[in-house]
């Protein structure tokens, strides 16, 4: 959430929902982060792509008053509208624990009507196609490689015959193409840049180039596995990772009669307006797929024997179906955890990946007997070398690095000026601090 003060207006580049596995920390955290705006005053938001931690909050400003224009990238409001009334559900379900629990009374931010408010300001802006938003501002989107639909943001911002530009890079994809995601794209110069710094350490594994290593693991777990478990976020990685499958399946990699079940609500809508492309549509008419959505289906797989793969949210272990699948999955050692993304630290991904003899899965102690693997070629997010890279061949006055662990924004902070400065280049390299305030 950036919030860029120019003349009279008001507006946000990005508004997301703040995310801990404590969802006590999480409502108080978000409950801080909102009083730091005053939502009717805010006139504009530009949204760079729909993942929650960048809009989730959207409707919360709805909530509070707010009236402002939305634009987003064309193509995101069908996904949009389910990851708020996702969001939306799972909050209820927090502020009820939080007063069953904790005896913490609590609300959720937005109802369904805040969400059809919201949808209703928001307006579907084309790529590379200049948009005035009125005579002072106005922006273009690039594409950033990310998730479907995902954009960078060039702002202009005209005083007289002096513009401004201030480049928004959202989240950034890696130069390898992605199913049914638009290559990334450079950003023209800008006077500062507000630049994402997720994989800020050189240690976090994020290899696209790996993944024929994966597609072997994959091939030889399946085969040698009961159950196959891949924790999963709804949108991006479940729709690649059946992709994935399904060219496995083709080319014999895995047997035949594999039985795959997508088990998240929220993921099989996803896949249900994904992509209009032919092969996606065979995909998800694939024989070997089942797609479940209610929970009473879901009961018998987790208790079940069956071999098969199991694709089910959230990939950060943080709720969904997937918790429910781990307490039966992991006492057995002939079952097989496959973690295709970054989990986080010092939660229960890290301890399951860490060998931990038991832990705790909704409160309930499980053993932790099954097999546990992590590839490394599933990340949406550019890779520490390519984010030097990047920002080392992009123009601008002034860089403001965010969006990452503090501790590694300060090593990358050193690293890319160096850079910029062996290249002969005077730009700033700023390690930004939340509530940081910077004048154009």
């Amino acid at each position: 959430m950036h919030l860029v003060r120019f003349k009279k207006y008001a507006l946000l580049l990005d508004c997301g929902l703040i995310q801990q596995a404590d969802f006590v920390t999480s409502h108080r955290l978000n409950e801080i982060q909102l009083k730091k705006i005053k939502p009717k005053e805010i006139d504009y938001i530009i949204l760079s792509h729909c993942h929650v931690d960048h809009s989730g909050n959207i409707p919360s400003l709805f909530a509070k008053g707010c009236n402002a224009h939305v634009y987003v990238p064309t193509g995101s409001l069908p996904f949009l509208e389910l990851l708020w009334q996702d969001s939306m559900k799972i909050r209820q379900s927090d502020c009820l624990k939080m007063q069953n629990k904790h005896g913490i009374k609590a609300t959720p931010f937005y109802t369904q009507e805040d969400i059809e408010k919201a949808l209703m300001r928001c307006i579907e802006v084309d790529f590379n196609a200049l948009y005035r938003i009125n005579s002072d501002m106005s922006f273009t989107y690039f594409h950033a490689g990310h998730i479907i639909n995902s954009a960078q943001v060039l702002l202009n911002l005209k005083e007289g015959s002096i513009i401004k530009r201030i480049g928004f890079t959202g989240d950034l994809g890696g130069l390898p193409p992605r199913p049914y995601i638009e290559p990334r794209e450079n950003l023209p110069y800008s006077n500062l840049l507000i630049a994402e710094n997720t994989y800020n350490i050189p240690t976090r594994l994020n290899k696209a180039k790996d993944r024929s290593k994966d597609i072997e693991k994959i091939s030889t777990i399946v085969a040698n596995s009961n159950k196959t478990l891949f924790p999963c976020f709804a949108l991006g990685r479940c729709q690649e990772l059946l992709k994935v499958l399904f060219e496995m399946w083709k080319a014999g990699l895995i047997a035949p009669d594999t039985k795959i079940y997508v088990d998240s609500p929220l993921a099989v809508k996803f896949c249900n307006i994904y992509s209009e492309d032919v092969e996606w549509q065979e995909i998800v008419q694939w024989k070997n797929v089942k797609f479940i959505s209610e929970y009473t289906e879901s009961l018998p797989l987790q208790t079940s024997n069956e071999k098969c793969i199991i694709i089910a949210s959230s990939g950060f272990l943080t709720g969904g179906r997937i918790m429910s699948h781990l307490k039966t999955a992991l006492p057995n050692p002939n079952n097989h955890i496959i973690f295709i993304g970054f989990a986080g630290e010092n939660n229960l991904a890290s301890q399951i990946k860490g060998g931990q003899k038991e832990v705790k899965v909704d409160g309930e102690l499980v053993s932790n007997k099954a097999n546990i693997t992590s590839l490394v070629s599933f990340s949406s997010h550019a890779s520490y070398e390519e984010l030097i890279d990047y920002y080392s061949t992009v123009r601008f006055d002034k860089i403001a690095l965010t969006h990452g662990e503090y501790s590694g924004k300060l090593s990358f902070t050193k690293a890319l000026q160096d850079k910029l400065s062996s290249q002969g280049k005077s730009s700033r390299v700023i390690c930004t601090a939340q509530d940081q305030k910077i004048y154009l």
